[in-house]
């Protein structure tokens, strides 16, 4: 389609489609909430942005947030991960139904690594639909290359992958990370945060959360937090589940942390913000095949003005500065992250001073101001061209 100057010529007006894999409520989930995220910047620039998805739940169009949707309905439960053929033969149909609509279509993640998307790109590339193709999962860009003919565009969010793809395809890589609403993501008062929550307002609370997998480490991590209650009884471990995992390591992480009192399992809901208000420190235990490159709930409890630990993994330490706004550990050394959470109990002024680093990282580098003109930049160098 045609595109237009702004009235002052400073600027393009554009329409960009967004297709995403799985993106309905509940929000909960980091690669889901990339995407949203990344609409969500967009439409407070004025941008004319809809997301197209498929959905077990929802169909037709939707407004969530101030952006709009469209879903494709699917019968297969939302937390089948990868997509069925049918399924990615019926969002690629409907992408090339709806692409003389939009100046940009922009894969915002993993629907086009289906070898079945591929004759869909060749026919958007033949009508000179303008492509972009976003990566948050290091071993699609290790082994996806063979698509590149096919698309204009693609993002990857951290330098770490930037620089695993950059020997070949230089000129069209860009460097676009997450971003976060950093209004409902900031710092409030803990305590009014323990009331309405229900929380303890004494006690030293340790949160982390995710799916349950075993890649997840989660019942690991709970043995590492019983260790330091034996010498420190007032530490309670919050466990944020997003609702999905393996059938087998559901029951176990139920059956285990059930038998802790210590443990609370918090799950999927919309008060998430203010658990992160709620508690002292943000744990991301997690291996590195088992979150996006940028995990999501590191950032949202930056935001929160909550220091992170995590082990080193992916592109982590690209968010945290050891010392600065939480610390990266040696992956699976949890006797290290035994002692930092030791070193960090006692030391509250310590806390303080990485809870006020922790959000202002945030605030410099992944708001929706920051990353929102980074991607409109993107479009518009695009549509130039």
């Amino acid at each position: 389609m045609e595109t237009k100057k702004c009235p002052v010529g400073c600027c393009i007006l554009m329409k960009i489609l967004i297709v995403g894999n799985i993106i309905d409520p509940p929000f909960n989930e980091g690669k889901i909430n990339t995407t949203l995220n990344w609409a969500k910047a967009l439409s407070q620039k004025n941008v004319d942005v809809q997301l197209l998805s498929i959905s077990s739940n929802y169909s037709g169009h939707h407004k969530f947030f101030g952006v709009n949707f469209e879903y494709l309905k699917t019968q297969y439960p939302r937390f089948i991960a990868h997509p069925q053929l049918s399924e990615v033969c019926m969002l690629q149909k409907a992408v090339i139904n709806r692409a003389k609509s939009f100046d940009i279509v922009h894969y915002a993640f993993n629907m086009d690594n289906n070898f079945y998307s591929l004759p869909s790109l060749s026919i958007l590339k033949l009508k000179n639909t303008k492509i972009i193709n976003s990566y948050h999962f290091e071993p699609f860009v290790k082994l996806k290359f063979f698509r590149n003919i096919l698309v204009n565009a693609f993002t990857v969010p951290s330098k770490r992958m930037f620089n695993l793809i950059k020997q070949r395809i230089p000129q069209k890589v860009r460097i676009i990370p997450p971003c976060i609403d950093t209004t409902m993501f900031q710092p409030r008062n803990k305590l009014q945060a323990r009331e309405k929550l229900g929380l303890s307002k004494d006690d030293f609370i340790i949160f982390t959360a995710g799916h349950f997998k075993r890649g997840r480490r989660f019942i690991p991590f709970v043995e590492t937090v019983e260790e330091i209650r034996k010498k420190r009884k007032n530490i309670q471990l919050l466990i944020g589940w997003s609702g999905y995992g393996d059938k087998d390591n559901i029951q176990e992480t139920m059956t285990i942390c059930e038998k802790k009192k210590f443990v609370k399992i918090i799950p999927p809901t919309d008060l998430i913000n203010y658990y992160y208000n709620a508690v002292d420190v943000y744990v991301l235990t997690a291996t590195s095949d088992y979150v996006i490159d940028m995990p999501m709930s590191t950032i949202e409890a930056l935001s929160s003005g909550v220091p992170v630990l995590s082990f080193n993994i992916n592109s982590v330490s690209e968010i945290i500065e050891n010392g600065v706004n939480g610390y990266l550990i040696e992956d699976g050394n949890f006797n290290e992250m035994k002692n930092i959470l030791d070193h960090l109990i006692e030391n509250k002024l310590l806390l303080k001073e990485l809870s006020k680093n922790a959000r202002n990282t945030i605030l410099n580098n992944f708001s929706y101001t920051k990353v929102g003109n980074q991607l409109e930049r993107l479009y518009a160098e695009l549509l130039e061209k």
